[in-house]
C-alpha cells in the first residue's frame, strides 16, 4: 500500500521539518521553505531537489494559507551545482535529465497548492534558483540582488519554468533577448521590468517577506485562488497559445512542464559540448 504523503510529511504547528539541505517551518497559517546549503550558495543538485520536493510534500500535507520561500546565506541560489554535473561526467545528460523531471515535479506541486507564495532574494539569484522565485505570487528583492538566467554560458536552453515565467512578465521578444545573453540584471531593473515587485533594504528583507505571507495568510484565500485561475485561464486563451502548446520547439514557453522538454532536449542536443562548457564554468565562476 503506497504512503499517503500528507500524513509521512505532516508537522505541526510550530514545528521544523529539517533534511540536510531544505527545511521546512509550519508557522501556523503559514509554511515556509528555506533553502539551507549556504556553503555552496545554495546550488541545486539532485539531494538538494530531493529534500525540496519532500519540503514541498510537507507544505502540501499542513495545508497552510500562504507559502514563504527563503534562502539562508548570502545568496539565494547560484542555479545549477556545476562540480556536481562535472562528477556526472559522461552521464551529464542523463543526469540533467533527471534533476530536471524532479524539479519540475516539486515545482507544479508547489504551484498547484492554490494559496499565495512569496519569495525573498538576495545575492545571486540564477538558473533554476531564477525559476523558483519566479513561482511566487509577490517576489521581494534585497537591493544587493542580481538575477541571471544563467542557461546560455552552458549551451542550454531553460529549465524551472524560467522561460514561461520571464515571458508571462515581458512578452516574447524581451524575455528571449534575457534568455540568450544570459546577463545580470540588478534588483532595481527586476523591478522596473516588472520581474519582482519591491526590493527591501538586505536587513529588512527577511522580515517584510514574512510580514506580507502573514498578512496574505489572513486575507480572502479563496478569492486569491480565484485571481490566480482567472489569470491562468486568461494567458491560456490568448491568440496563438493553442498553436504554441502543439509546437516543440515552443515548450520552453508553456510552464514548468514545458521548459522541462525544451531544457532536456538542450541537453541531449548539446550532449557533445555541454560538458568542456560545465567544466570551463566551474573553473572560472560565472
Amino acid at each position: 500500500m503506497t504512503e499517503n504523503p500528507r500524513s509521512r510529511y505532516k508537522v505541526s504547528p510550530g514545528r521544523t521539518l529539517s533534511m540536510p539541505l531544505v527545511r521546512f517551518e509550519h508557522l501556523g497559517n503559514m509554511a515556509r521553505i528555506i533553502l539551507a546549503r549556504p556553503n555552496a550558495g545554495n546550488a541545486i543538485n539532485a539531494a538538494l531537489i530531493s529534500d525540496l520536493s519532500a519540503a514541498v510534500d510537507a507544505v502540501r500535507a499542513c495545508e497552510p494559507r500562504s507559502v514563504l520561500i527563503t534562502a539562508e546565506g548570502a545568496n539565494f541560489s547560484l542555479g545549477g551545482d556545476l562540480k556536481h554535473l562535472l562528477a556526472a561526467g559522461s552521464d551529464v545528460a542523463a543526469e540533467l535529465d533527471g534533476m530536471a523531471h524532479g524539479f519540475h515535479a516539486a515545482q507544479l506541486r508547489l504551484i498547484g497548492i492554490g494559496v499565495p507564495i512569496v519569495a525573498a532574494a538576495r545575492g545571486n539569484v540564477m538558473g533554476g534558483g531564477f525559476g523558483l522565485a519566479l513561482s511566487s505570487d509577490y517576489l521581494l528583492c534585497s537591493e544587493n540582488a542580481r538575477f541571471s538566467t544563467g542557461y546560455s554560458r552552458l549551451g542550454l536552453s531553460t529549465d524551472a519554468g524560467v522561460s514561461y515565467f520571464l515571458t508571462r512578465a515581458l512578452g516574447v521578444r524581451r524575455a528571449r533577448t534575457l534568455l540568450m545573453d544570459a546577463r545580470f540584471m540588478s534588483a532595481d531593473e527586476v523591478v522596473m521590468l516588472g520581474i519582482a515587485d519591491r526590493t527591501v533594504s538586505d536587513d529588512r528583507l527577511d522580515a517584510a517577506a514574512l510580514d506580507l505571507a502573514r498578512e496574505l495568510a489572513e486575507g480572502p484565500t479563496a478569492a486569491y485562488a480565484a485571481i490566480r485561475a482567472a489569470d491562468r485561464r486568461r494567458r491560456d486563451e490568448q491568440p496563438g497559445n493553442a498553436s504554441r502548446r502543439g509546437d516543440s520547439r515552443n515548450r520552453g514557453a508553456r510552464g514548468p512542464r514545458g521548459c522541462e522538454g525544451s531544457a532536456l532536449d538542450a541537453a541531449h542536443t548539446h550532449q557533445g559540448r555541454l560538458h568542456p562548457l560545465i567544466i570551463r564554468m566551474s573553473m572560472h565562476g560565472p
